[in-house]
């Protein structure tokens, strides 16, 4: 639970200076591989989200209460005596739905005079997003039932107008700083994009080739078992194969390799479906096979097509992890 008042504990615009410090530190963090797979838009939402604050708001149609009676005694001194007297009050307490980072609610605005609001913002924790707005009026219930309830009307409309008001001028000025957070964040993963455009732009020119990584998994040949099913059985006692051992070797080493890209990059490829992954397939295979590579291939009695590829039984005796390995990843 925060403290019993509102408005009244940190001045906002020190938190949001902390806020845009942050964002534009973590800017500059932005790893290469990051700026080369999300757009300039995505990588500052996410910013953005991670270091601003949620807007504030109460949802007062949603309201509701709690009332309690309390008794106070009042010392009176009459003809010289002292003696005390019993009033009694009604204690009713105001709940309303709220939203918005929990530390705004006490955060004081710019420009903004410091006035004591009675009340509290309660959440389950410090990172939800949602609680509930408690503030509470009291009224004396030895007068008159139908004055004390316009008593306690105009009291309940003066104070959801006052933090309406509070409320109003810390959302404007989030509001504000987020839009010149944005502009700043452009600037500096743009930067970045350049950056990074301009680095592939000299490796490319120099037409050398990178240095292999030394730790990168080596490619071993596994040995396979294939059922070769013939489509006319008795026309020829040689049944020929859609393609060659060599060719049967790499291409699997290429698939494999690409797929281990696809694994790395999941937030990319997860969205696409089984037909337009063969087709990233194929266009990498058209550039190894000059654009001759098809999703099934004919060569005589005999074809290849990538169910077939991805199907293929392993003799696990040989390389029982490498061949553990394909099998799930042609299940999944």
């Amino acid at each position: 639970m925060l403290p019993k008042t509102l408005f009244d504990t940190y001045v906002l615009s020190e938190q949001l200076q902390s806020q845009v410090a942050d964002a534009i530190k973590n800017a500059h963090r932005v790893s290469d591989s990051q700026i080369a797979t999300n757009s300039n838009e995505m990588i500052i939402e996410h910013l953005i989200t991670k270091h601003t604050f949620q807007l504030l708001c109460v949802n007062w149609d949603h309201k509701n209460i709690t009332t309690k009676d309390e008794v106070r005694d009042k010392h009176l001194k009459d003809y010289g005596m002292m003696h005390t007297v019993q009033e009694h009050y009604l204690n009713i307490s105001i709940e309303a739905p709220c939203s918005g980072s929990s530390k705004l609610w006490l955060c004081i605005p710019d420009n903004y005079p410091m006035k004591t609001i009675e009340g509290c913002a309660i959440y389950n924790n410090e990172s939800s997003l949602s609680g509930s707005l408690i503030f509470s009026v009291t009224v004396q219930t030895n007068s008159n039932a139908v004055e004390a309830v316009k008593v306690v009307k105009t009291r309940i409309e003066s104070i959801q107008n006052l933090i309406d008001s509070f409320i109003n001028s810390i959302n404007l000025q989030i509001e504000r700083c987020t839009e010149n957070l944005r502009q700043s964040l452009l600037v500096i993963v743009s930067e970045q994009r350049e950056r990074l455009k301009c680095q592939q732009e000299i490796i490319t020119k120099l037409d050398i080739p990178l240095k292999r990584n030394d730790n990168a998994p080596e490619f071993q040949r596994v040995c396979l078992v294939r059922e070769i099913v013939p489509l006319h059985k008795g026309k020829s006692k040689n049944t020929e194969y859609g393609i060659s051992e060599d060719d049967y070797i790499y291409i699997l080493k290429v698939i494999r390799h690409e797929g281990a890209t696809h694994e790395r990059l999941a937030k990319t490829f997860s969205k696409l479906e089984e037909e337009e992954l063969r087709d990233l397939f194929l266009a990498h295979l058209n550039g190894h096979y000059q654009g001759s590579a098809t999703g099934e291939t004919f060569r005589g009695s005999g074809n290849l097509s990538f169910p077939h590829l991805s199907h293929c039984k392993l003799d696990q005796t040989n390389d029982s992890a490498l061949a553990q390995r394909i099998n799930w990843q042609s299940d999944t």
